[in-house]
């Protein structure tokens, strides 16, 4: 079975295709330890207080480098 045509070209270019959609490397993601297993969450919160949903990169990504 062949690969689709995107990942045929540089894999550095594919990382960093595939990591510019998360929240990986995100200032504001908090690692959470629960009975021996690493859960990433997001530490924003919404309007009613529930935390943001982790893992698709939102608007007030920062990745703490100064722009």
């Amino acid at each position: 079975m062949a690969f689709p045509q995107h990942q045929y070209r540089d894999p550095l270019e594919q990382l960093l295709k595939a990591e510019s959609f998360t929240c990986r490397g995100c200032v504001l993601e908090v690692r959470n330890e629960l009975f021996g297993t690493v859960l990433m969450t997001c530490g924003l919160k919404n309007a009613d207080g529930t935390p943001k949903k982790h893992g698709r990169r939102c608007n007030q990504y920062n990745d703490g480098s100064d722009q």
